[in-house]
């Protein structure tokens, strides 16, 4: 026992207990060297791991040595004569990570024909001895480790399962819509047009295909034409239109159904679409509320037209309420009267449609609606006092106050009257003309002349059995309609008047009331334009506002009326009544250049315009020649008012002096339009805030429009302390400038006290 009492020295602690309990001391006796200190080393490390996992929670035993390490090891211990231990690191083998044996099928061998143990002779043999005797299965090999397939638990399972439904559900819905349509790019521009996200465009392979009459082709030259092939992702050219397929809208469908549901029920429906009103918008807003009161005295439904350009049309880039309050022309019902010339009661709401909805009945209607066309001109009299005819119409109708001329064929889209409103082909190309031919209604309004046509005589004229039995009868391309047959579903009016048939009062159509549009419009403007107005003016309140129209003034007499302009706001300005607290001019005018007393971007433009006229001055005047300058249309203010003399640069560069230094208007600011937007801009832009009036003006297109602008300027000058504008010799009393002044004589409001209206020249 001295060789195990020097060995509980080195070990100590658990391990010295570790030896204590082994079994078999005596055979493990027999061994003297490092080889036995290194087994019983190892054999008391190994109980210990194993008896530590089995105590934390059990789990499987972790050996970083490999497998081969284990089996040198297993080698080593054949040499130790305990079947005991063998049986415990057995066990701890087949636990552990690298071996998946079943231990049961290793023990049940039969183990009668191992070896007996045979005992060094210096040890005494005991009874106890041989009752502990053992035989030991020597196994040539140990069964190798079976490497079955690991099994992923069952949460794992439902993950992969679920995975694989998901990928065979999107090829089975890929596979169906390529399969249901001719072409799968259809469907791929249709859910990128939705998301507003643009496919990448790649190099598309062409094919070349024969083909006929192609306009692009050169001549001499194979007629031949590109198309492309199939592919994924689709080359996008264009964003698509986000109309719907007619092919889907019209099954099921009937027009009764479709006039039921856009016409408030009323099946056919009858509208009416202005496709031109010929005036700029301050008079054009006031002949749009006179197309009103002509829907509703033929019982249609107004269409409200798009506007754009200081025009109203069908034609315009801006929907109707980007100017207008939608609310407030309906209510007015365009300024009283129930639709009978002017000759009834008040305040009757009409129908109208917005020009979205009436393209959305135009394309879900599964027949094509019937549409006529209506001219509505004045006719001008020769000095013989004959009217001039059309050689293409012929005279239906005429009592020497209106006339109606009905075109003898269908009509062309192509026609020259129409070179204003070209979008008729291509923004509404349902539209049926052949089946009626068109009509050309002559109003004449000579001076003098009493009684005045009114709107009831127009109304009569185009319902009149005659004309319409002849509009009907000069177009044979197509079958009547077996609806009705007298009366068009759609009414296309082109509207070039200046005079306005519908009065206001019953029996106040007098000439003064028609010519100068003593009208009520009942239309105001929008809560956006408003509310920008507003923003521009209230910062300078209170401010003195000049409008000044120079387009019909002679230009030899701008720089006089320039004097006389400075010479207005001096008198205005140093009263102290009159003048008290104003330190800002607006300067409103339809001259194309912004004007500022500052040196920002108007200065810089207008001190290039003028070098410009300055270069060449010398040459022209050897020639007796005077240089005018063309106005672009990016920087027209008014779309009659298209080239600029240089009389007209030198006036302003007069009203820019008395604003400098040592002027007489030295201490006051002279600002416009184009420099209270750019201030505007960058406050909005230092809130974090879009700078846009309409949400779908992304561009911002419509600030630089010149109705916009010319509506900020009216709105303006109305919300002025005092009101300057030229006299007759300087300017012209137009209708801007007589809006103004009829809201301020009407102005209850406390900023109206120094409610002064002035004129110069």
């Amino acid at each position: 026992m001295s060789f195990w009492n020097g060995l509980l020295v080195p070990l100590g602690g658990r391990d010295a207990q570790c030896v204590r309990q082994l079994p078999v001391t005596a055979s493990i006796s027999r061994i003297h060297g490092s080889p036995g200190w290194s087994t019983v080393e190892r054999m008391c490390k190994l109980r210990h791991h194993v008896v530590e996992k089995r105590v934390q929670r059990r789990r499987w035993l972790d050996f970083s040595s490999s497998s081969s390490t284990i089996t040198s090891r297993l080698q080593l211990l054949k040499k130790v004569s305990n079947f005991t231990i063998r049986r415990t690191l057995h066990i701890a083998m087949l636990r552990s990570r690298t071996i998946r044996h079943s231990a049961s099928a290793y023990f049940q061998r039969d183990y009668s024909a191992s070896p007996k143990l045979e005992l060094p002779h210096s040890t005494p043999w005991s009874s106890e001895l041989e009752e502990k005797r053992i035989r030991l299965q020597r196994p040539i090999q140990f069964p190798l480790p079976q490497h079955t397939p690991e099994v992923p638990p069952p949460r794992r399972r439902r993950r992969r399962d679920v995975a694989v439904l998901l990928v065979l559900s999107v090829g089975c819905v890929l596979l169906w819509v390529f399969f249901s349509s001719r072409d799968f790019s259809t469907h791929v521009l249709d859910f990128y047009s939705s998301q507003h996200v643009h496919p990448p465009s790649p190099n598309p392979k062409l094919v070349q295909q024969p083909t006929s009459n192609h306009p692009l082709n050169p001549p001499n030259s194979p007629t031949t034409t590109t198309t492309r092939r199939r592919q994924f992702p689709p080359l996008v050219t264009k964003i698509p239109e986000t109309r719907p397929d007619a092919s889907l809208l019209h099954s099921g469908l009937t027009p009764t159904s479709i006039d039921a549901q856009f016409c408030n029920g009323a099946s056919p429906c009858r509208v009416l679409l202005p496709l031109w009103i010929a005036e700029q918008e301050s008079r054009a807003r006031m002949h749009l509320a006179q197309v009103l009161r002509f829907a509703g005295a033929l019982n249609r439904t107004l269409v409200l037209p798009n506007v754009g350009r200081s025009r109203v049309g069908a034609c315009g880039r801006w929907e109707f309420d980007v100017y207008y309050d939608v609310g407030s022309f309906v209510r007015s019902g365009g300024g009283g009267g129930d639709g009978d010339g002017g000759k009834g009661g008040k305040g009757k709401v009409r129908k109208v449609m917005l020009m979205d909805d009436f393209r959305t009945w135009l394309e879900m209607r599964p027949v094509a609606p019937e549409a006529q066309m209506v001219f509505v001109d004045e006719a001008t009299p020769t000095k013989e006092g004959v009217y001039s005819e059309d050689a293409n119409a012929s005279l239906i109708s005429g009592d020497g106050l209106l006339d109606v001329h009905v075109d003898k064929d269908a009509l062309d889209l192509g026609d020259p009257r129409l070179r204003k409103t070209r979008c008729l082909a291509s923004k509404f190309r349902q539209l049926d003309f052949q089946g009626r031919s068109s009509l050309t209604v002559h109003i004449t309004f000579p001076e003098h002349q009493k009684p005045l046509p009114d709107g009831d005589v127009l109304v009569r004229s185009l319902t009149r059995p005659e004309v319409v039995r002849a509009a009907a009868a000069s177009s044979l391309a197509h079958p009547t309609n077996p609806i009705d047959s007298d009366i068009p579903e759609v009414l296309v009016v082109y509207w070039d008047i200046r005079h306005f048939p519908f009065s206001l009062n019953p029996g106040a159509a007098t000439l003064e009331a028609v010519t100068t549009g003593n009208v009520d419009t009942g239309l105001d403007y929008s809560s956006k334009i408003h509310g920008l107005a507003d923003r521009l003016a209230n910062p300078h309140a209170p401010f003195l506002a000049v409008h000044w129209r120079m387009e019909t003034v002679a230009p030899a007499m701008m720089p006089d009326c320039a004097e006389a302009l400075v010479d207005t706001l001096a008198t205005l300005l140093v009263d102290p009544t009159l003048g008290e607290d104003v330190k800002t001019v607006w300067f409103a005018s339809d001259f194309p250049w912004p004007v500022s007393s500052g040196s920002g971007s108007g200065a810089a433009a207008l001190e290039e315009v003028s070098m410009d006229f300055s270069s060449d001055e010398d040459a022209l005047q050897q020639q007796g020649k005077k240089k005018n300058m063309d106005v672009s249309v990016t920087a027209r203010r008014s779309n009659t008012f298209r080239t600029v003399a240089r009389e007209h640069v030198e006036a302003i560069e007069i009203v820019k002096a008395a604003f400098r230094s040592g002027g007489s208007l030295d201490g006051w600011k002279l600002t416009g339009i184009t420099e209270e937007l750019d201030r505007v801009r960058r406050e909005m832009e230092a809130e974090g805030k879009l700078w846009v009036l309409d949400e779908d003006d992304e561009e911002g297109a419509l600030l630089e429009d010149p109705g916009v602008l010319g509506v900020l300027d009216k709105l303006v000058a109305m919300k002025a302390a005092l009101f300057v504008s030229g006299a007759k010799r300087c300017g012209r009393v137009s209708t801007f400038t007589r809006q103004i002044t009829e809201f301020r004589a009407n102005a209850r409001h406390s900023h109206a006290q120094r409610n002064i209206v002035e004129v110069f020249g």
